[in-house]
């Protein structure tokens, strides 16, 4: 009896299956609310890379090369955002939720908020309104759109009335062809076409400079905006969840900090021969392929690092529509308090030429 029973126990009875134990695996809601927490340093270095309180005059010196390389390690932000979006759109689809349900889903709300902040930009035009001379507030309202038209052209959809929304319809775009990607039975050829993509975005952006010096390639559109940079970030989102899940891409703490630290090295180094390159001064650029490889990184390191974690327990949920509507009025907010805080104090210092 004791052997048939022990015979029965090992069997691979559908009833029997045990479930397994992962002894080294970050528990999942302390995992979501390590990187809850995290969106809020990602916010405060997406409004570093838009004041640029760093961004010393006296150049070429040690507090130029100070500032760039402050720039460049802020870049992470916006990738670390887009691959917590692929990361959650597969989450959400192994969870049994239709994967074209779910990006319609997010596509509505981030559209809607897109819409909401074009059309407050539009008819709060505060370019003009401590301007001299700049007429009633409907003739406000269409030099502002006039304005926009001049100067943005076709790439006006895709960057809306202020230059900080370019992320949202490029979100929806990235994630569009991802969940289609894997929606058709495509998802072998997901991660070649997304970098096809990032290619011919480098093409038309940061490399252009290799053979047009220091202007970028003239595009019909900006290859920052739209599918070119986005959509490489969220499909190594998905592929994040989705690898984990048959325990692949499994990656430890000392790797992630690496691969951040090694993004943002391979970035300065890009950075450095794309200058020299133009004949220009060491600067920073939108994105380059150390950008994505920090991004990856520091997704990577807050999954597995709890740090933090009842503190996010407490923070707006990633996939909340609120998580998107905060986000434009909070970096807004934090750029003029931040901007305010860090080149008042230290602008003295900071446009006081070097001595030689």
């Amino acid at each position: 009896m004791a052997s048939n029973r022990t015979n029965s126990d090992s069997s691979p009875h559908p009833s029997f299956k045990a479930k397994p134990t992962e002894t080294n695996a970050t528990p999942q809601k302390a995992r979501i609310a390590s990187i809850e927490i995290f969106r809020i340093v990602a916010v405060i270095a997406v409004v570093i890379i838009h004041t640029r309180p760093f961004g010393f005059a006296s150049a070429p010196d040690i507090k130029h090369t100070l500032a760039t390389v402050i720039d460049l390690s802020c870049r992470f932000a916006v990738p670390f955002f887009f691959i917590v979006s692929g990361y959650f759109l597969g989450e959400n689809s192994r969870a049994g939720q239709p994967t074209m349900s779910v990006f319609w889903r997010s596509a509505k709300r981030l559209l809607s908020v897109y819409a909401a902040w074009c059309l407050f930009y539009l008819l709060v035009p505060v370019r003009y309104l401590y301007v001299p001379d700049s007429g009633n507030w409907p003739t406000m309202v269409l030099n502002n759109l006039r304005r926009l038209v001049e100067y943005y052209g076709l790439d006006l959809p895709l960057t809306g009335a202020r230059e900080l929304l370019w992320f949202l319809p490029a979100l929806v775009m990235g994630l569009g062809i991802v969940a289609v990607c894997v929606t058709h039975g495509w998802r072998q050829y997901l991660l070649y076409g997304a970098a096809a993509l990032y290619g011919i975005g480098l093409l038309g952006g940061s490399y252009s400079l290799l053979w047009t010096g220091n202007d970028a390639m003239d595009f019909v559109i900006s290859t920052r905006n739209g599918p070119f940079f986005s959509t490489l970030c969220v499909a190594i989102g998905w592929m994040i969840s989705n690898r984990q899940a048959q325990g692949k891409w499994q990656v430890s703490t000392p790797q992630a900090v690496a691969m951040i630290v090694g993004g943002l090295l391979l970035q300065v180094f890009e950075a450095q021969g794309l200058s020299a390159a133009a004949n220009v001064p060491f600067r920073s650029f939108d994105y380059v392929i150390g950008t994505v490889v920090m991004g990856a990184g520091v997704f990577y390191w807050r999954s597995l690092n709890r740090t933090g974690a009842n503190v996010g327990l407490f923070c707006i949920g990633v996939a909340t529509p609120w998580a998107s509507i905060l986000f434009i009025p909070s970096s807004l907010i934090s750029s003029t308090l931040y901007h305010g805080v860090i080149t008042v104090p230290f602008g003295k210092w900071a446009y006081q030429p070097s001595s030689t």
